[in-house]
């Protein structure tokens, strides 16, 4: 119950994101509207209080708590990881997520003149949405995940709607 006191104060004085642009040296985006941001040590209270497990990297800057689903993006800068063609990712990564886990869908979207690789999955009883951009002209990706639980589908699917039509790279 402190805890959750602790999270809740931590989360009404200023954390509060309602829509706000983010804009970093690779991409911009929207956060979900209404969405609180969350810092490592308050994403960290709150998985414990609410789920047994997260796969969400706790050092990301750009992390949000929406409506109980965890919204997490970011962008990699060219050179930090070798990048394959998105097709061949999506066989991969069904491949190794099928051995422990659920696979609900993984597939190739264009969004914004992006390709996104996109699939949802289940593990031990968490939810998860996990997506990755093409690379751009500059060797640039745009990376994210959403955790949520199963009842929260719905939302979690907006929400990556929402932040996926918001979110361009910056070019210049």
């Amino acid at each position: 119950m402190k805890k959750l006191t602790l999270l809740t104060v931590g989360l009404l004085f200023g954390l509060c994101a309602l829509g706000q642009q983010v804009t970093t040296d690779i991409f911009t985006a929207t956060a979900p509207s209404g969405a609180a941001k969350l810092t490592g040590q308050a994403l960290q209270d709150y998985v414990h209080s609410n789920y047994k497990k997260t796969l969400v990297p706790s050092n990301q800057e750009d992390t949000y708590l929406a409506d109980g689903v965890i919204v997490c993006f970011w962008g990699l800068p060219a050179g930090t990881v070798k990048s394959k063609p998105l097709e061949e990712m999506q066989t991969r990564m069904v491949e190794v997520l099928q051995k422990n886990n659920t696979v609900n869908y993984a597939r190739i979207e264009t969004i914004n003149n992006t390709r996104f690789l996109i699939y949802e999955f289940e593990s031990d009883g968490e939810a998860y949405i996990r997506y990755r951009s093409d690379p751009n002209s500059k060797e640039q990706t745009l990376n994210g995940i959403i955790q949520f639980k199963a009842t929260d589908k719905d939302k979690a699917r907006r929400d990556l709607k929402g932040l996926l039509a918001g979110m361009h790279f910056k070019e210049q």
